[in-house]
């Protein structure tokens, strides 16, 4: 098992739709762990870590690099991740997402499992 070192002045420097500094600690951490071992990962990702994963799977330029993550991954598992939100700081994030990546957009190459709850919507 390996954290990702995502501290929160990368979430500081995240600002609106631009949530690169957070990935590019989470692209640096599966990748590395993916060339270490050998094989592909599976990431978990919580809340906007589960969405953020999303963007990192996909090869469309996200804010000036192209991740193409799926060469690295395996499964996906989201818990409580907002795939749909009606929040405003997470509504534009989200629907980058969700227009670029819809819904298990690598399956079945990659699995997806989401793991949610019907307390909070957001």
């Amino acid at each position: 098992v390996r954290l990702a070192p995502v501290e929160p002045f990368h979430w500081w420097r995240s600002t609106g739709a631009d949530f690169r500094p957070v990935l590019d600690v989470m692209a640096e951490t599966i990748e590395r762990t993916a060339d270490e071992t050998g094989s592909t990962v599976t990431v978990v990702g919580h809340s906007a870590g589960g969405r953020l994963t999303r963007k990192f799977l996909g090869e469309d330029d996200y804010h000036g690099r192209r991740f193409a993550g799926h060469r690295f991954v395996d499964t996906l598992v989201c818990l409580g991740t907002p795939h749909h939100s009606w929040a405003d700081a997470s509504s534009v994030s989200t629907e980058w997402a969700n227009e670029h990546y819809p819904g298990s957009f690598y399956a079945p190459k990659i699995r997806y499992v989401s793991v949610v709850s019907r307390y909070v919507k957001g």
